[in-house]
């Protein structure tokens, strides 16, 4: 079986650009993001792929990695905050910055998990690599080892994990946790005052 020719579209303005000038067969895309192009009708959904990753990553440089990990723990702290008290005001601003219906919105709420920490499970990036080996787009010479992937505050647990309540914690290579950064201690680098 021949691999499929993939044509980069860039952008979703790229591939409803491509897709009607016949540059392009199919776009493959997160549906609540196309659903108002499908709605149109401009686009028909054909098929849902899950996917065995999360929807998001977070990455950084080596250098904020070694140098800023509690800067790091801060930013997600305030994401995961934020993300997990949205209510109807937020869909609605939402829905109105980008282009959907509030009750697509919340519908796609229901669906989303935010993961609190500095964490990414080793079974999700080995299932997230084979999907990828498996579907012909990563090689698997080029597939690389967890610890090679992640930083070495990076915990191998359950993204749906429950904080640590622990705020006396000091990072032995990475300065002081402060107060707020406390929930996400890097596993092995850890000593209790």
């Amino acid at each position: 079986r021949m691999p499929p020719a993939f044509v980069v579209v860039g952008t979703l303005d790229g591939a409803k650009d491509a897709l009607a000038k016949d540059e392009a067969d199919l776009f493959m895309w997160e549906k609540f993001t196309t659903k108002p192009i499908v709605d149109a009708g401009e686009w028909v959904r054909v098929a849902e792929v899950p996917t065995p990753w999360p929807c998001f990553a977070v990455c950084v440089t080596p250098k904020v990695a070694k140098n800023r990990a509690n800067d790091v723990a801060a930013v997600l702290a305030a994401v995961h905050d934020e993300s997990s008290q949205i209510g109807q005001e937020q869909v609605d601003e939402i829905a109105h910055a980008y282009g959907q219906q509030p009750a697509d919105v919340a519908e796609w709420l229901k669906t989303v998990t935010w993961g609190p920490g500095i964490r990414m499970p080793k079974a999700v990036l080995e299932a997230t690599t084979a999907a990828l080996v498996d579907a012909e787009v990563l090689d698997a010479t080029a597939a690389r080892p967890y610890h090679e992937v992640v930083c070495d505050f990076t915990r191998d647990e359950a993204l749906g994990a429950a904080f640590p309540d622990d705020a006396d914690l000091e990072l032995e290579d990475h300065g002081e946790v402060r107060e707020g950064d406390a929930r996400w201690p890097p596993p092995g680098n850890i000593s209790r005052d």
